[in-house]
């Protein structure tokens, strides 16, 4: 997770999700390596620049992990599991619609996508 996104949860009191009990920091935090994957040479990196907080660095999470250490503040009946998120748009600045493959709709004040490697933008 990048800088911009670890400064949100954090934002919306969600430190415990991204300490370091639940994600990696490596050895040089505020850079992100591409190696490839066959060879394991490095072949890309992204530097950020003004990131003074520790917590902020950024990090590795597994899936799952990170998406317990949600749960935890988000009541269950919210949460809609097993959808097809199909589009996702900005209503009057105030909430996030989402429409699902179903037909059915949901609307929230935060979209949080974690679907890890089959994640597919929209």
């Amino acid at each position: 997770m990048l800088p911009s996104g670890l400064r949100t949860l954090e934002r919306l009191g969600l430190e415990d999700c991204i300490s370091d009990k639940v994600g990696y920091r490596g050895p040089n935090p505020i850079s992100r390596f591409y190696r490839h994957w066959k060879t394991n040479e490095i072949i890309g990196e992204d530097f950020y620049e003004n990131v003074s907080e520790p917590l902020h660095y950024t990090a590795r999470f597994h899936r799952g992990h990170l998406q317990q250490a949600l749960l935890k503040h988000v009541p269950r009946d919210l949460i809609h599991l097993k959808k097809k998120l199909v589009s996702a748009t900005v209503e009057s600045g105030d909430y996030v619609k989402m429409e699902f493959g179903d037909g059915t709709t949901a609307t929230a004040d935060i979209l949080i996508g974690a679907d890890g490697i089959g994640s597919v933008w929209l």
